[in-house]
């Protein structure tokens, strides 16, 4: 993770009338007034005001770690399948009991097909999902034990469970409110709805019910709809926290705001090497030692962060390489210039030797962005004296099974924000181009390690995967923060999850 702040002072007064001072002020991208956990938007910001008024059997803490939510703790089996949640002794916003019920109820509807979830995925390595999202109705790994106790059975061990029950999607529900649809909904976390304007604003206030109201500092949260584009008119109007995930760097250079820049992992750009049909890793060394990642970024709108890792950037927030010397992940630009760096690593190539008279067919999808991206990637290859040949496709996902293609350009995702997820999905989905037996043990062993060791079994993965640059990272895309310099409690983490309840506004 990588981010930048630029300290100033904030102007305070504009368009909005000014509250209390314990009153948080934060702007998304939209308020849509959607109101249902099951059914949230991640990518307009909605997340944020959910998190805020549900919470899950876990949640995020105030540095972005999975912490209990509703359960108090919970028991999970030796082969990682089955969960056993303890419920705290918690009650919706109207005084009701919480019951493990409530959430049985939620994960029904949320695998209901009527439902229509796009976040159904996130849980359907529990028994059944799969199968009543298709329309077959059986019953799910969901297993009320008492009053306080729940039971969730899965198909597979899946090592991101808990982080995936933190997302608004897992939230229990207040089955007779949820049932009545009438009027703002019961909810169960810090904050509770007083307000909504689509398109507008949305209002929250302290919920009383909430077992660690005591701790929450806010008396109230305002979420404003602020575009990319009014970025500088939030600022101005004096909203201490705006979260955006894209925004063109000319919209935050101003002289009297304080902004953060935050590049998450959940989405990074990479070429994928099919290292079947280019077989030599000096040739895929200087594929990637052609690309100029700055170059790659200043061809799209947005403030995208150039990237050699799949996990972060270095220290000196220019791209880094975890697999290069020390010396040239401290300054990729010079690094041949430097005595003691060691010379066998891609910045000392004789590119052109290597690339030229070589055919390379690269696969993009239709997608506007990637075919700037693949644009600028032919661009410099066939400057070193490679013929290069642009497919654009519309499942790019496909080219990793055919060996009639040489690169294939995507963007990878994660639900999660965690890293394995990725590495995960490169070793299930891209086996076929890229063999590393290293980094598939190294991953093996990661998904079967406690969380505390998770982090060291990823990084010498991460470094068997790039040793041989079957992948190349190219650049992230950053969730972006603007952050007041009174706001206090606020901690970059690549979750990019920030909640309310850990906020406060200083005088």
């Amino acid at each position: 993770m990588r981010f930048r702040i630029i300290w100033a002072t904030i102007v305070l007064g504009l368009g909005i009338s000014t509250a209390a001072a314990q009153d948080l002020r934060r702007s998304v991208e939209k308020v849509s007034g959607r109101t249902d956990p099951q059914l949230v938007s991640d990518s307009s910001g909605e997340a944020h005001i959910l998190r805020d008024v549900y919470e899950g059997l876990t949640t995020y803490g105030p540095a972005g770690s999975i912490v209990p939510g509703m359960a108090e703790s919970w028991d999970i089996s030796e082969d990682g399948r089955v969960y056993t949640f303890h419920l705290r002794d918690a009650r919706w916003s109207n005084g009701d009991a919480l019951t493990p019920d409530d959430f049985r109820y939620a994960l029904e509807r949320l695998f209901d097909p009527a439902t229509a979830s796009e976040n159904a995925y996130r849980l359907s390595a529990i028994q059944g999902a799969k199968e009543r999202l298709e329309g077959h109705y059986i019953q799910i790994g969901v297993t009320v034990n008492d009053n306080r106790t729940l039971t969730i059975s899965l198909t597979e061990a899946d090592p991101l469970f808990l982080t995936r029950l933190s997302h608004p999607a897992a939230a229990p529900l207040h089955q007779a409110s949820n049932r009545a649809n009438n009027g703002y909904p019961v909810v169960n976390g810090p904050f509770k709805f007083e307000q909504i304007s689509p398109g507008e604003m949305v209002s929250l206030v302290k919920n009383d019910q909430y077992y660690g109201a005591a701790e929450v500092s806010p008396g109230a949260v305002r979420y404003w709809q602020r575009p990319a584009s009014l970025a500088a008119r939030a600022l101005l109007d004096g909203i201490h926290l705006s979260a955006y995930s894209q925004l063109a760097a000319d919209g935050l250079r101003l002289a009297n705001n304080t902004m953060v820049f935050v590049a998450r992992t959940s989405t990074v750009y990479v070429a994928i090497v099919n290292t079947a049909t280019i077989d030599d890793p000096a040739v895929r060394r200087a594929l990637s030692a052609a690309l100029d990642r700055r170059s790659l970024v200043s061809q799209l709108n947005g403030d995208w962060i150039p990237t050699m890792s799949l996990q972060g950037d270095g220290p000196n927030q220019e791209p880094a390489d975890p697999t290069a010397p020390e010396c040239c992940r401290l300054n990729p630009d010079t690094c041949n210039q430097e005595p003691d760096c060691g010379k066998d690593d891609e910045f000392s190539l004789d590119l052109q030797q290597l690339l030229q008279g070589k055919d390379i067919t690269l696969v993009s999808s239709q997608i506007e962005r990637s075919m700037k991206i693949a644009a600028e990637m032919e661009r410099a290859w066939e400057a070193l004296g490679a013929s290069v040949h642009v497919v654009n496709i519309t499942n790019v996902t496909d080219a990793l099974q055919s060996d009639a293609y040489d690169v294939t350009l995507m963007p990878l995702s994660t639900d999660t924000g965690d890293p394995l997820e990725l590495f995960r999905w490169l070793d299930q989905r891209a086996s076929k181009w890229i063999s590393e037996p290293e980094f598939n043990s190294l991953i093996d062993a990661a998904t079967a390690s406690a969380s505390s060791e998770r982090a060291a079994r990823l990084s010498d993965a991460e470094k068997a995967l790039l040793a041989e640059r079957g992948v190349i990272p190219l650049m992230a895309i950053p969730a972006i923060n603007v952050v007041a310099p009174n706001l206090q409690g606020w901690i970059p983490n690549a979750a990019d999850v920030h909640l309310s309840r850990y906020l406060r506004v200083s005088q």
